[in-house]
């Protein structure tokens, strides 16, 4: 009688043939080690990886008891830039700031959402929790936790709106949609109804929330227009805004950030358009650029810096107990009164 072979997993040999380089580079990959290595090994090896299904022995690591006191932020993000953007860094200080006073490091490892995701998720086993920042559409981002959550390690989402939320994942958030709202209101308290919301592109769910405040606050939304600018080039946002204001210039300009706010202010200046004179401009952040903004700026205060700080003290809690404290965390955000709205 015939007998039934089962297919063996693949091993780091098995990569190696398949690459055709040796275990020590595949080794290498596999840790995120590319010093004096060629991207076309690095791609094929990746390749190997991503068409053979392998991942490390998780059995042997389950074996270890100690910990590597190292906790994972995966950034979904197109942009190489991320770590630019005020918000992120702030939140980011936050988090590495307050892990390090507890003896734990941060690996920030930024997530392009056209790159393979088993690289990645192979090398966040090593550690001892993951946080999640990420960008695109609500039903990828979904995904996206799902296959993080498949490793068994403590999952910590920012900036997200989950129901319900899963076992062993904690949200941390601030109330982007109740910032949205109290500009909304100031704007209807004006007697403006024609308003232009500029926001990014790609999608981030704070921004989501804070168009939803938008819409809650002018109760109904007369004439609301939703411009999608490219807001890691500059010269892309300058150019959409000068078009969008040749055909029409609203009432009020709801920016989701500063940094649009500022130069919706100067694309409004290039046409003879004064703030708030001719239209009424509002930010969200209240981050550094805000002190550089004339007039000054009316915005919503992020606790951006708190995030990362409460994001820390719930995960090195969650290690030493168990299990986290709290499923979701949301913090206040804080209107910051100014003269262009």
């Amino acid at each position: 009688p015939g007998t039934m072979t089962r297919a063996r997993a693949p091993t780091l040999h098995t990569v190696a043939r398949a690459a055709g380089v040796s275990t020590a580079i595949v080794s290498r990959v596999v840790n995120g080690h590319y010093h004096g290595m060629s991207a076309a090994t690095r791609a094929r090896v990746e390749a190997a990886v991503d068409r053979l299904g392998y991942f490390p022995n998780r059995a042997a690591r389950s074996l270890r008891t100690s910990r590597h006191h190292r906790i994972a932020l995966i950034a979904v993000d197109s942009s190489p830039e991320f770590l630019a953007d005020p918000f992120t860094t702030y939140v980011v200080a936050g988090l590495s700031n307050a892990l390090s006073e507890q003896d734990y490091g941060l690996l920030v490892q930024r997530l392009n959402r056209r790159a393979p995701l088993d690289m990645l998720l192979m090398r966040a086993q090593d550690a001892d929790a993951i946080t999640l920042f990420m960008s695109g559409p609500q039903d990828e981002r979904l995904v996206l936790i799902t296959r993080f959550r498949e490793l068994g390690l403590p999952l910590l989402v920012f900036q997200e709106t989950l129901a319900p939320i899963p076992d062993d994942v904690c949200v941390v958030r601030q109330d982007d949609r109740a910032g949205g709202r109290w500009l909304g209101e100031r704007i209807r308290g004006l007697g403006l109804s024609d308003v232009l919301a500029v926001v990014p592109e790609l999608a981030w769910p704070a921004i989501e929330a804070r168009l939803a405040g938008l819409r809650d606050g002018l109760d109904e939304p007369g004439s609301l227009t939703i411009l999608k600018v490219a807001e890691t080039d500059m010269q892309a946002v300058s150019t959409a805004l000068d078009r969008q204001l040749a055909a029409h210039v609203p009432e009020a300009i709801f920016a989701s950030n500063d940094q649009l706010a500022a130069q919706s202010i100067g694309a409004l200046a290039r046409i003879g358009r004064e703030v708030p004179a001719d239209v009424r401009v509002s930010g969200f952040n209240c981050l550094p650029i805000t002190g550089t903004v004339h007039p000054p700026l009316t915005t919503i205060r992020s606790p951006a810096f708190a995030l990362g700080t409460r994001a820390a003290d719930l995960l090195v809690r969650r290690l030493a107990e168990g299990r986290f404290e709290t499923k979701e965390l949301v913090l206040p955000v804080e209107p910051q009164a100014g003269q262009s709205l």
